[in-house]
């Protein structure tokens, strides 16, 4: 069945990851963060549309069940959002996603839903530096401005959600210039 199908094709993919054990070190930042991160193994998006996996990996709510986006239809919906109930309880919260807010409207969801910052590929500060393309921004960027705010937040020892929306598992799958193709 279909449900089945993709839980082996994630797990497939995650043998690539040094984060899941891989051979090489393919993810050495996430690495680094493991043991003091929570991990989410066994999430399937339920729909192809970022902004519709978005609001139910944020607020638990399954997508509108036809192509409507939940930016134009619902974008205020009110949910108690993760970061929202995070924030309330002391934690800082960021969420760098590698491509463009633009695109389906996201921040007319996320806007005011509990994240002090919010980065994508095109408010990026330091995006002349990044390999960029009609999707967004090279998803080292993103990684790279995350490690940045968690080592520059004002307490340190404060619990913090960080929220990474990576581009390149996005059709048309582009790489940046040289990187290994291990697929």
């Amino acid at each position: 069945d279909a449900v089945s199908y993709t839980h082996l094709d994630v797990y497939k993919r995650q043998r690539y990851l040094s984060l899941f054990g891989a051979g090489h070190d393919t993810t050495p930042n996430l690495v680094r963060l493991r043991d003091h991160s929570l991990r989410f193994t066994n999430y399937v998006a339920p729909s192809p549309i970022s902004i519709k996996a978005i609001v139910g990996l944020l607020c638990g709510l399954h997508p509108l069940p036809d192509a409507a986006l939940e930016t134009t239809a619902h974008a205020r919906i009110a949910c108690p959002s993760l970061p929202e109930t995070l924030t309330a309880r002391g934690y800082d919260a960021a969420l760098f996603h590698g491509g463009y807010f633009a695109f389906t409207d996201k921040l007319a969801f996320l806007d005011e839903r509990g994240f002090e910052v919010l980065v994508d590929g095109e408010n990026h500060p330091r995006r002349d530096r990044y390999f960029t393309n009609g999707w967004g921004i090279d998803d080292a960027a993103i990684v790279d401005e995350g490690l940045r705010w968690l080592d520059g937040r004002a307490e340190a020892g404060r619990p913090s959600l960080s929220v990474y929306i990576p581009l390149f598992p996005h059709y048309e799958y582009f790489l940046p210039p040289g990187a290994e193709k291990p697929f």
